[in-house]
């Protein structure tokens, strides 16, 4: 069948070589971490960026402009990356409390994923997230 499908085999091998390179610069890491003794720890990123740090529950369509999450049950929004980051720590590090003004912050597409670049461009009326926890902190 892949013979008669050029188009399938090479769609195939494509993504086996993206894979066996995954898995090789993940062995690599774990190498290298391991000689300064670090420990990796590989991680499904599975719905994190659709769970919300504060109330820790999933919520379809938070994502409402690019770079933006805002959770329907607290009402506060975030940077879109860092709320995925911040879960996937979570899963490793259970005791972290997430930090609002860094969650909020503007780490990636410039201003564009900032609350208050978004409220004076399309005038939605955004929160502003006050500090009520320690900043994030290793674990």
């Amino acid at each position: 069948d892949i013979a008669r499908n050029s188009d399938k085999g090479k769609k195939q091998n494509f993504i086996l070589s993206h894979i066996w390179r995954f898995n090789y610069v993940i062995q690599r890491l774990k190498e290298v971490a391991e000689e300064y003794g670090i420990k990796v720890e590989v991680v499904d990123e599975a719905f994190t960026s659709q769970t919300c740090p504060l109330c820790g529950k999933p919520h379809k369509g938070a994502r409402f402009v690019r770079g933006l999450y805002k959770c329907p049950v607290e009402g506060l929004v975030f940077n879109a990356d860092l709320v995925g980051a911040f879960n996937i720590l979570r899963k490793v590090v259970k005791t972290i409390t997430p930090s609002l003004p860094a969650l909020a912050g503007g780490r990636g597409n410039g201003g564009k994923a900032l609350p208050e670049g978004s409220k004076t461009r399309f005038n939605l009326g955004l929160n502003e997230t006050p500090q009520t926890s320690p900043p994030l902190v290793r674990g």
